[in-house]
């Protein structure tokens, strides 16, 4: 396996990992911790949201594009709101208001794709917040596993700590040091391997 898939695959499960507890609070975790995958109100266990999809539409328009196109990755973004592309399990699930008014902003107002949701970001600590759970737990484990359980036992913004660490992690311990069951639960898990693979083939090219 390769870097790629290794990141990828890392990041679909973090988020899958935490989509079930997502804004809980840390108190509740403690005494109902997640430790296995689990079913949500989204589907089945191995579902994951709109970080991975709009991750996976990034790659598909690099790919088709032999490169990066901000048009095409916000037609995707469009297709993935309005027509469920890019999901788990074909119905669209949990997209951030920022996300979806910028998205919009470029459908219907015709906003260039870089301008179109530069009002709407905030320089507020939340991203940063997030980032630096997602660092701590990656320090303070030493395997996948440890650091997937740590980072959704967290609460708040389960699926992104998940989803950033699991990324991290996954590069760092590699495909093989996932558990199994989470491979094999992972929703449409064949379908990223596959554009991991095209993603990293049209890299390779672009590198020549």
């Amino acid at each position: 396996m390769t870097k790629i898939i290794d990141g990828i695959i890392g990041h679909a499960i973090g988020d899958a990992m935490g989509v079930p507890v997502e804004f809980k609070d840390r108190e509740s975790l403690m005494y109902n911790p997640v430790t296995e995958m689990r079913r949500s109100y989204a589907g089945d266990k191995g579902t994951w949201s709109d970080d991975t999809s709009m991750e996976i539409a990034t790659m598909d328009a690099f790919i088709n594009n032999n490169g990066w196109n901000y048009d095409d990755i916000m037609i995707n973004f469009g297709d993935w709101i309005n027509d469920s592309r890019f999901t788990a399990h074909d119905y669209t699930f949990d997209v951030g208001r920022t996300c979806l008014t910028a998205i919009r902003n470029y459908l219907q107002k015709g906003t260039p794709a870089l301008e179109s949701g530069l009002d709407d970001i905030k320089s507020s600590g939340y991203v940063v917040d997030t980032l630096e759970a997602s660092m701590w737990v990656v320090l303070k484990t030493d395997s996948y596993k440890e650091s997937i359980i740590g980072s959704v036992n967290l609460g708040g913004d389960t699926d992104t700590i998940g989803a950033i660490t699991g990324s991290m992690t996954g590069i760092i311990y590699g495909y093989k040091s996932i558990p199994e069951d989470w491979i094999n639960n992972l929703a449409r898990r064949e379908y990223i391997e596959d554009l991991c693979n095209k993603f990293e083939q049209t890299l390779k090219q672009k590198c020549k």
